[in-house]
């Protein structure tokens, strides 16, 4: 493909990013008790998966720092996410006990690349996979596209390996020119033996040239689903 067309290619990718499913980030660090947290969590969920729009949340534990949590929330649109969240008995019954037991962090962000494996659905439902978010911070000077095609190409070489699940690479709407990858794994030796490989640590240097990189492994506590 011509370096003409790859940028086509990638701009229409985000332009229908636009109009499609919006993931929600959210980065919990515990204060309190890490059982009540994961009980006000799924009352929070319980509320959020009755709404119009609510596709799929998965709460995840840091692998390096067990009082480390992540959520990943799916919708169709983020149009319903902002419906839902701002709903005030929302507020009150669910977002005051929650911030009693943690710092929170909360990104919205428009998907600009994805890619999956066969069968990834029953995997979210039926097992507790692990994640790679990785977050990507363009530097000075350095252009989205050139990022976004560099990705593309890196994302090849993934999605052969085995253990592979899904990826979504998603672009903050809340952080200028920084973006987010969730890497989904059958399990962490998977992503593990593939990030130790010689390809993915030439990419990476590669990458290094562009962005500023950090990441954090998490494994899956639990996948909710829309209420029925």
């Amino acid at each position: 493909m011509s370096p003409v067309n790859q940028q086509r290619e990638v701009k229409l990718m985000v332009q229908t990013a636009a109009l499609a499913q919006a993931t929600v980030l959210a980065r919990f660090r515990l204060r309190g008790d890490d059982n009540k947290f994961v009980d006000v969590f799924a009352e929070r969920i319980d509320h959020l998966r009755r709404a119009s729009g609510f596709v799929r949340t998965v709460l995840l534990r840091s692998v390096r720092d067990p009082r480390s949590y992540a959520s990943v929330g799916t919708w169709t649109d983020e149009w319903s996410y902002r419906t839902a969240a701002r709903d005030a008995r929302f507020a009150r019954h669910v977002y005051g006990p929650l911030n009693q037991l943690v710092d929170s962090e909360i990104d919205r962000t428009t998907l600009v690349d994805a890619g999956q494996a066969d069968g990834v659905q029953d995997v979210l439902r039926s097992d507790r996979p692990a994640v790679a978010l990785t977050t990507f911070a363009l530097k000075r000077g350095v252009d989205p596209l050139a990022f976004e095609q560099g990705f593309v190409a890196h994302s090849a070489f993934v999605r052969a390996q085995d253990g592979y699940l899904a990826h979504e690479l998603t672009l903050l709407s809340n952080r200028a020119r920084t973006y987010v990858n969730l890497g989904w794994w059958r399990d962490k030796d998977a992503y593990l033996a593939v990030l130790r490989s010689q390809t993915m640590r030439a990419d990476a240097k590669t990458m290094a040239g562009l962005v500023d990189a950090s990441g954090e492994l998490f494994e899956t506590v639990a996948s909710y689903e829309p209420a029925s």
